[in-house]
C-alpha cells in the first residue's frame, strides 16, 4: 500500500498497486513462470483486474541452472515491488498524452500492424475504450480498452494474449 501510484484517469482514484503471480508446474510439463506487474483490484474471486505487465521470468526446468535463476529472479522482483513508484508514474502520465494516432481508424491500423490482433478486436478494444476512458487514442486509454476486452474473453489463452498486446503497447511509451 505504500507504493500505490495514481491513475489520472481513473474516476474511482483506487489507484494502482504492484503484485505478482508465479505459475510453475509440478511435472515439469510447463516452464517456471513469474510476472511482475500493476493491477487495480483483486475481486472475492482471485482475478487480478485491470493487469499492468511489468516484468517477467520464464525458465525451462532443465538441470540445476532454474535453482540459480530462481534466486537471481527473486531478488529482482522483490527489488521491482520496493522500487521509488515515480518511473511507473512517469510512464503512466507519458501514456496518457502520448496518442496511437489522430482518429479512430488510424488506432486501428496502428495497433494491428504493431500488435497480433485482429481488426475485430482491436476494434472491440477501442470502443470499451471510447465507453470507459477519457481519450481512447492514447496508449493508456487503449490499453484500458485491451485490457477491458481480455476480461470478456472466455479463454484464459485469449485473455494472456490480449494482456501481452497490452503490455506491448505500454513498453513503446517513452
Amino acid at each position: 500500500g505504500n507504493r500505490d501510484l495514481d491513475d489520472p484517469t481513473d474516476g474511482s482514484h483506487a489507484g494502482l498497486f504492484r503484485g505478482f503471480m508465479l505459475r510453475n508446474s509440478d511435472v515439469g510439463a510447463a516452464a517456471l513462470t513469474l510476472d511482475v506487474f500493476l493491477f487495480r483490484a483483486v475481486c472475492g474471486n482471485h482475478i487480478v483486474w485491470g493487469f499492468r505487465h511489468i516484468a517477467g521470468l520464464r525458465r525451462r526446468h532443465v538441470g540445476a541452472s532454474i535453482h540459480e535463476a530462481w534466486t537471481t529472479s527473486l531478488d529482482a522482483v522483490r527489488a521491482a515491488l520496493d522500487a521509488d513508484p515515480s518511473a511507473d508514474r512517469t510512464l503512466l502520465l507519458r501514456s496518457t498524452t502520448q496518442e496511437l494516432g489522430p482518429t479512430r481508424d488510424a488506432v486501428l491500423d496502428a495497433v494491428v500492424q504493431r500488435l497480433e490482433l485482429s481488426q475485430k478486436q482491436a476494434a472491440e478494444a477501442y470502443t470499451l475504450a471510447e465507453q470507459h476512458e477519457t481519450n481512447p487514442r492514447s496508449v493508456w486509454g487503449y490499453v484500458q480498452g485491451l485490457t477491458r476486452l481480455s476480461q470478456r474473453t472466455p479463454w484464459q489463452d485469449g485473455r494472456f494474449a490480449l494482456d501481452v498486446a497490452a503490455s506491448r503497447l505500454l513498453t513503446m511509451v517513452h
